[in-house]
């Protein structure tokens, strides 16, 4: 369903790419979850989530 959503309306959303991360952490579709937690991390802007974001993607 998220693949659904107008990239152009998601860009700069970070919670969207912390989902997408997420999700396809949980369907161990691991270099997709680290590409887009990137994206959720270069997105964030509370260091304290960024820390969470990061270490969730270490674990990938």
């Amino acid at each position: 369903l998220l693949a659904e959503i107008p990239a152009e309306a998601v860009k700069s959303y970070q919670p969207y790419w912390a989902l997408r991360a997420h999700l396809f952490k949980k369907m161990k579709r691991f270099e997709e979850a680290r590409a887009a937690y990137s994206r959720a991390i270069g997105l964030c802007t509370d260091p304290s989530i960024r820390a969470f974001l990061e270490k969730q993607s270490v674990e990938c």
